[in-house]
């Protein structure tokens, strides 16, 4: 089907928009329109849409914190959630939490906070959601979300909702086994302590991020995976590429693993300051710099 029909077909169903500019939805600030852009309340409207979609489902965008959308934009369906997979519902007998995946970290953090529930402040200052947090298994030097997590609720791509187990999931570095599903909710594990001293530990993570990384500027967090044994920010300052500008993307002077949108970036001249620095690392230390963000919309000939 085309953009048209499948646009009539699910503005039955759900909110659709045309043309929705993926810039206004991603923390560098960066992204062309998406052909349609679709707003999912609940499962069953998750499950018709996904319907509709076959054989191309699209993508699902969280918070737009780690990802590069091309100026061209999406070709396709991007489907943001909203209504039930925002929701919270704490369990203080079990110590456990029940999340929408779309719910956002900081949102979530701070409400087990005020339950005196710890564990989730090693997340503390990512700005993602749940859902985009355990698909690449999302952490900090303080620890990963794969290491408090209980169960994911997930639907298949055959339509099928269901809970996988902690068993049932492989987690690993700024990874898991989640790709190939959507991501519904999570449920985590945590532990009853003193809400001064989780307030405290995320007091001093937070500030530890905001001494190293450019908070206030136009990111989408760490751009490459760190590889075994090193650092991604040491390999790239270490052939002096802090600073280093493509159009209006620059190399943090303040952290070398992130690249910043200084106000007048295309997501073309974030691409290719991708490709310099992973191409300099590359012939300099013979070390291949893994992505950590996600790629949208880009033709690896055209873009």
């Amino acid at each position: 089907m085309d953009i048209d029909t499948i646009a009539q077909e699910l503005s039955f169903l759900v909110r659709v928009k045309k043309n929705e500019l993926l810039k206004n939805h991603t923390t560098l600030r960066l992204g062309g329109p998406a052909a349609l852009w679709v707003e999912v309340e609940n499962e069953q409207q998750l499950q018709r849409t996904i319907k509709v979609l076959s054989p191309n489902p699209g993508f699902i965008l969280g918070a737009g914190s780690n990802v590069l959308c091309s100026d061209q934009g999406y070709p396709g369906v991007v489907i943001r959630l909203k209504g039930d997979f925002t929701t919270i519902n704490f369990s203080d007998r079990e110590n456990k939490v029940i999340a929408g995946s779309a719910v956002v970290l900081p949102v979530l953090i701070n409400q087990a906070l005020q339950r005196n529930l710890g564990g989730l402040e090693i997340l503390a200052g990512i700005p993602g959601t749940l859902g985009g947090a355990l698909i690449m298994n999302a952490g900090t030097r303080w620890g990963e979300i794969g290491s408090i997590v209980n169960r994911v609720r997930v639907m298949d791509r055959s339509c099928q909702i269901y809970w996988l187990d902690k068993k049932d999931i492989s987690f690993s570095y700024r990874n898991s086994s989640l790709p190939d599903y959507f991501i519904l909710a999570g449920e985590l594990n945590l532990q009853p302590e003193v809400k001064e001293e989780i307030a405290e530990r995320m007091r001093q993570y937070l500030l530890e991020r905001a001494q190293k990384q450019p908070l206030s500027a136009y990111n989408a967090g760490s751009v490459f995976k760190n590889p075994p044994g090193d650092y991604a920010a040491r390999l790239i300052e270490s052939c002096n590429l802090k600073g280093k500008k493509i159009g209006g993307a620059m190399v943090s002077e303040k952290h070398a693993n992130f690249i910043i949108n200084c106000g007048d970036a295309s997501a073309r001249d974030v691409r290719e300051l991708i490709d310099l620095v992973q191409k300099t690392v590359r012939e300099k230390t013979g070390i291949n710099l893994e992505l950590e963000i996600k790629l949208v919309g880009f033709d690896e000939e055209k873009n």
